[in-house]
């Protein structure tokens, strides 16, 4: 007796997948052959299957193959991503280095200006002090204000 192996309930849409076609060139494709397929989401048998598989052999292979090759490009991508990132960290010193003395001449910056206004604020009150204030005086009140006051 042979043993077969038997296939879970398969999608059509993930069969489709599998062989890198589109779901609509599958479902054609099997209706062809008089198989009864609704839409994408029909299940696929094992005869289905191995229908498919018989004319559509040479797309896995190449959906395999491309598959392959994605897979190490994105290992090779990471790779390099990870050198970047090494590279970064031996610059992480210096960049910190270097913000901490802008931030240092900043700070040096306020403080000399502020030394400055305070030296300015000095000299004019002694200034002020020789001249001697002028009284304003205040309007009187006018017939409209005056009349609009409570009493």
């Amino acid at each position: 007796m042979a043993v077969t192996e038997k296939r879970k309930k398969t999608r059509l849409y993930k069969v489709a997948k599998e062989f890198n076609i589109s779901h609509d060139t599958l479902t054609e494709f099997l209706e062809k052959k008089g198989f009864a397929v609704k839409n994408h989401m029909s299940i696929v048998d094992e005869e289905m299957y191995e229908a498919v598989e018989r004319q559509y052999r040479k797309d896995r292979v190449e959906a395999e193959r491309h598959a392959q090759k994605r897979k190490e490009y994105d290992e090779e991508e990471k790779r390099r991503r990870g050198d970047d990132k090494e590279k970064d960290k031996d610059k992480e010193p210096d960049a910190l280095e270097k913000a901490k003395k802008a931030v240092e001449a900043k700070l040096k910056a306020a403080k000399e200006a502020e030394a400055k206004v305070g030296e300015e604020e000095a000299e004019e009150p002694a200034e002020k002090a020789e001249e001697p204030e002028a009284k304003t005086e205040q309007p009187a009140e006018t017939e409209v204000e005056a009349e609009e006051a409570p009493a």
